[in-house]
């Protein structure tokens, strides 16, 4: 076990009660020695010099960028860099801040502001990497279908010192307010990164977000973030989506639809190559599934014609 380091910032008995009471009470608290509490548009904090040795965030910043491989996503909803999970990663800082950090000092102390019931054994963490037109569009980060699963969102911000406080590097945390159906209309606050600082709010039908798309041409905006997780927020559970206008769907026998397959996605290999993938990014492509050959197309004609 490494040594243990103190790597949050003190918070005494009076910060601490002033937090929970903003967080019990929806509350704001505007500049509480560099922490700022808000419940519009919904739920969300952001604590500046988070980690009290500068120090070592020079050498996690150093390290994760050094040592990290990101892989590009890139969609019609995002374009920017992110690393696999990081549960198992065992560089020197990294791990000290996800292991003594985030699943020790500063879980503790969200769990105390929250007066929520977080796990101790399961945090999502990844590192993100958005360089010059990167962006991450409006969405709520809401995948929950269970009893349990992503409570809170955290993004640890090591953006450069001189990241520009009026907004025109862009890299901005969008947050958008919600119609009566929960869905996302208007950005109505903006979250501008500073290094070592933290934003985190709570997962619901309502959290949408976005990362602005960012404008610099020579900065990189870096983080550490992920999910706490916990007993879902009732307000999270997904609500089942009534579409209008489309036609019910109808069975299909397995022959007909495995004679609509590409080959190579019938082999197991493949398949266990597939599903593997896919816990491990969250996405995958799939090129060429379908044979779309003429009696194909006349099934999928028949069947929903």
């Amino acid at each position: 076990m490494p040594e243990s380091i103190n790597l949050l910032r003190e918070f005494d008995d009076t910060i601490i009660n002033k937090l929970q009471e903003s967080y019990a009470k929806k509350t704001k608290i505007d500049d509480l020695k560099g922490i700022t509490i808000s419940h519009e548009p919904f739920t969300h904090c952001v604590i500046q010099n988070l980690v009290s040795d500068p120090s070592f965030v020079s050498e996690l910043n150093s390290e994760i960028q050094s040592k990290l491989k990101y892989h590009k996503k890139n969609n019609d909803l995002y374009q920017f860099h992110q690393t696999q999970d990081l549960g198992k990663n065992k560089s020197k800082y990294l791990s000290k801040f996800r292991d003594q950090f985030l699943y020790g000092q500063f879980l503790e102390f969200l769990k105390k502001i929250t007066n929520i019931n977080l796990s101790s054994t399961k945090i999502d963490v990844t590192s993100s990497k958005y360089e010059f037109s990167d962006y991450l569009l409006c969405h709520d980060d809401n995948i929950n279908q269970d009893q349990h699963g992503r409570r809170i969102a955290f993004i640890y911000y090591l953006v450069p010192e001189d990241w520009c406080e009026d907004g025109s590097d862009g890299g901005n945390l969008d947050l958008f307010r919600v119609n009566e159906h929960f869905e996302p209309v208007q950005i109505v606050k903006s979250l501008i990164p500073r290094r070592n600082s933290l934003a985190f709010f709570e997962v619901s039908d309502s959290s949408f977000h976005q990362v602005a798309e960012i404008l610099s041409k020579n900065k990189t905006r870096l983080s550490i973030n992920g999910w706490f997780h916990g007993p879902v927020n009732p307000k999270a559970k997904k609500k089942t989506e009534i579409l209008s206008g489309l036609n019910s769907y109808e069975s299909v026998e397995p022959d007909i639809f495995f004679e609509w397959i590409t080959e190579r996605y019938l082999k197991p290999i493949n398949q266990t190559g597939i599903q593997m993938k896919f816990s491990s990014s969250s996405e995958i492509k799939l090129d060429k599934i379908f044979h779309f050959n003429i009696s194909v197309n006349k099934q999928i004609h028949i069947l929903y014609d």
